[in-house]
């Protein structure tokens, strides 16, 4: 349902259609509780579990830039209200590829060292 929202609002936001400040307050509210959602899950899934599911995968390839674009977004408009926002918005404009890059990174490296035991078995 939450990824329904986010192509509804794509959609919209391509077709211009101008949207209130509480609605992109509530997008970010709810993306930033997903991506929230998602290191919990992948912390359970190398670490309690211990099997990856290409439906987790494909879900955290999604949220990380979904995640990072949408706060570069409502920090640009100032819908956050922060002192620090516009230091945030300028940062993010710059170096948003940066970080999704890093925290891509930070996952392939967590996914390896969890089961290096499998990867170095197939050398």
């Amino acid at each position: 349902v939450a990824f329904t929202i986010i192509l509804l609002t794509a959609a919209l936001f391509i077709s211009r259609v101008v949207l209130p400040r509480w609605y992109w307050v509530a997008l970010y509210a709810g993306t930033t509780l997903g991506m929230t959602m998602i290191v919990w899950l992948w912390h359970q899934s190398l670490y309690s579990i211990g099997a990856l599911c290409l439906y987790c995968m494909a879900v955290w390839s999604v949220m990380i830039p979904l995640w990072i674009l949408m706060t570069r977004y409502v920090s640009a408009k100032g819908y956050l209200g922060g002192w620090a926002e516009r230091r945030l918005a300028v940062f993010l404009d710059g170096w948003w590829w940066v970080i999704l890059i890093a925290l891509y990174a930070g996952v392939l490296v967590s996914i390896f060292l969890r089961f290096d035991f499998y990867w170095l078995s197939l050398l």
